[in-house]
């Protein structure tokens, strides 16, 4: 909040365009207007009407803020209890913030919830949902190479949201993995498994590394924690996105080869990075 006031404060028309290029281009007029021989209606005699030299206005938006450090943290009911601190502003948004974007299907979740709302209360209220990073992207995309005083502000804002893990370099973080024994069904599923108590950091692309090198490297489209149970069924308890069939069959048949060829049984809690 300290950011957003002190480029208001500094640059009113930067911050216009900020927060309109967060805010998914809603089009804020953030600041005042001057319009000059504007046409008013006289109130009093709907007959008659004036013309002044000019009016001065500012037009209404409120933007209520969710912060959690980790996306996976929103509540959908706190969003929505949120929902009532609007009033009749013209513009109404209600933006959370983390590390990361909520996943997919969170977002939907809360935009569903966000528009019976709307329809309920005949309001227009709208969920947008950025990061830490991303603030700091499009905060930049607004500055000219002379604004030093907004420069080293930015740059301050930066260097604290990554000494404190608000702003992760996962996206470009690769792990590696050993997989002397599995790495021909590694490769056959795409995918790898872990216990689903065993911590790591977050990362983006995955190493498959057997005979003193890496022999593969492949982008992470999914990350599954899941369960085989008796039944046969794959019971999902996260994902980072929505897992497909073809994800499910392939961890399925995945715990089979591991059980006839090594002998183990790992159909229990499981972490597998496709």
């Amino acid at each position: 909040m300290l950011l957003f006031s002190r480029l208001y404060q500094l640059a009113p028309i930067k911050f216009k365009d900020f927060i309109n290029d967060l805010l998914d281009d809603i089009n804020f007029e953030a600041g005042i207007n001057f319009n000059q021989q504007n046409k008013i209606s006289n109130k009093t005699n709907r007959a008659s009407s004036t013309i002044p030299d000019g009016s001065i206005n500012q037009s209404s938006f409120k933007v209520v803020i969710e912060t959690k450090l980790f996306h996976k943290n929103f509540s959908v009911q706190q969003l929505i209890g949120h929902l009532e601190d609007f009033g009749n502003e013209e513009n109404q948004v209600l933006l959370s913030l983390s590390q990361k974007k909520p996943e997919i299907k969170l977002k939907e979740t809360i935009n569903d919830e966000v528009q019976k709302y709307n329809r309920k209360t005949n309001k227009r209220i709208k969920f947008i949902c950025t990061s830490f990073k991303e603030i700091v992207e499009k905060f930049i995309n607004t500055l000219n190479d002379y604004d030093f005083e907004l420069i080293n502000m930015i740059d301050d804002y930066e260097g604290y949201c990554i000494q404190d893990r608000l702003i992760i370099d996962d996206e470009d973080r690769m792990r590696v993995v050993t997989c002397g024994w599995t790495i021909e069904e590694n490769f056959k599923y795409n995918l790898y498994y872990d216990p689903a108590d065993r911590g790591y950091s977050d990362h983006t692309y995955l190493g498959i590394y057997t005979d003193k090198s890496v022999r593969g490297i492949g982008e992470i489209e999914n990350i599954i924690t899941d369960d085989l149970l008796s039944s046969g069924e794959l019971k999902v308890f996260e994902s980072t996105t929505e897992i497909t069939e073809t994800q499910k069959a392939n961890i399925i048949e995945m715990i089979a080869v591991a059980k006839i060829k090594n002998n183990w049984n790992i159909d229990g809690d499981l972490n597998s990075s496709v």
